[in-house]
């Protein structure tokens, strides 16, 4: 098993999307953000290689959970969750905010 380390980027950016749902609800906010995390510790500390290279750099993986995508780095048993965003965000602006 991998252990699952979020970014304080990462952590932020799902601070901002739950309150960016909650405008519309409140139970679908804390849903949808609790089946990201559920979704990446699941997968990801299991099948860390799973997610395809991100094409605009391949130093990182990159899955998607409803419309959003987690972008990450494999470092030997971690797994670096770098970003969380939508995916209509501009990836290649994303990928040079990326501090790692």
């Amino acid at each position: 098993m991998y252990n699952i380390v979020v970014s304080e980027h990462a952590s932020s950016q799902l601070i901002e999307i739950k309150h960016h749902l909650s405008n519309t609800s409140i139970e679908m906010a804390n849903r949808i953000t609790n089946e990201i995390l559920e979704f990446v510790v699941e997968r990801l500390s299991a099948f860390p290689l799973s997610g395809p290279r991100v094409f605009e750099n391949q130093a990182y993986r990159n899955i998607f959970k409803h419309s959003y995508r987690i972008i990450y780095k494999v470092i030997e048993n971690d797994v670096n969750i770098l970003s969380i965003v939508h995916t209509h965000q501009d990836i290649e602006k994303i990928i040079q905010q990326i501090k790692f």
